[in-house]
């Protein structure tokens, strides 16, 4: 879902890697073309249960700009009735993003 309400089909992915404390979001958008950045994650709250099947994480910390300028970043997961939502806000627009997640998975590192 982009600004204004209006849905879009975009193939994103998005890692949240919490050993290095990075989330990382590539997504191919059809009138940007390819799109790539890194959060570096400050601070979560997380209530998602073990299954991951219900609950909510948010995620907060910054995008850095290549100007060496910080952009506050938060990210929210949303698990209800087994679906996942996904809304994404940084400091200078309520919600940049929303979406609905249609495939996922969790890779346990060793």
């Amino acid at each position: 879902m982009a600004e204004g309400g209006n849905e879009v089909n975009i193939h994103t992915e998005i890692i949240l890697n919490p050993t290095t404390k990075i989330i990382n979001l590539k997504a191919d958008d059809p009138e940007k073309g390819k799109i790539s950045f890194d959060t570096e994650i400050e601070s979560f709250d997380c209530t998602l249960n073990e299954k991951v099947t219900a609950g909510k994480a948010i995620y907060k910390g910054y995008i850095k700009q290549p100007d060496g300028s910080k952009v506050f970043s938060s990210l929210v997961i949303e698990i209800k009735d087994e679906q996942i939502y996904i809304k994404g806000f940084t400091e200078d627009k309520p919600a940049t993003f929303y979406m609905v997640v249609d495939k996922w998975e969790i890779v346990d590192i060793i």
